[in-house]
């Protein structure tokens, strides 16, 4: 007997059902040298009895569940907020102190998120859906403003840089009266 074709049985075992399972007319032989080793071939040699595998042998290996973690996809995203209009330094001339302030963000707003405006640095409202605000009554002179993105329990994803706009009203003095010269 050949030493080329002994192998190990368990390892006899996984190369009959890889052999099996790739070619349908396979044969495998096993046999037990003198020292009563069980040893399997494809090859048939002396005093081998060939093995009869079912043609449905399928090996299948269940792995436990994945474990999947809940991921923030917002805290791995960099949100990139700008204030599109008024433009830094810009003048806006209304007598009433309305003007429309317009944001644009990089990427889709996620989920849930809000858009918050910052007059002077304090919040001008509680945060809205909506890219576009119309701001009414600012009182004329020098005003920051600031955008934010936030979550609905108040974490920021972004903020814009802060600007600063004029407002100008213009204002209506009536002629004095002259006083009048004697005659």
């Amino acid at each position: 007997m050949s030493a080329q074709y002994r192998v190990s049985s368990l390892t006899a075992v996984v190369i009959a059902l890889l052999l099996a399972s790739s070619t349908a007319d396979a044969k495998v032989y096993r046999w037990v040298d003198a020292k009563g080793g069980v040893h399997f071939s494809d090859v048939p040699v002396e005093g081998a009895i060939k093995v009869e595998l079912k043609p449905e042998t399928s090996n299948q290996i269940l792995l436990p569940p994945a474990q999947v973690k809940a991921v923030d996809l917002t805290a791995s995203i960099n949100y990139q907020l700008s204030i599109s209009s008024p433009s830094n330094e810009e003048t806006i001339r209304d007598n009433n102190g309305n003007f429309i302030v317009t944001l644009t963000l990089a990427q889709e707003r996620p989920r849930g998120a809000l858009y918050q405006l910052l007059l002077d640095g304090a919040p001008y409202n509680q945060g809205q859906a909506s890219s576009s605000f119309e701001l009414t009554g600012v009182n004329r002179g020098s005003h920051t403003l600031q955008a934010l993105l936030v979550t609905g329990n108040g974490q920021t994803l972004a903020q814009s840089g802060v600007i600063t706009i004029f407002m100008h009203q213009a204002v209506y003095h009536p002629p004095r009266p002259q006083p009048r010269t004697a005659k």
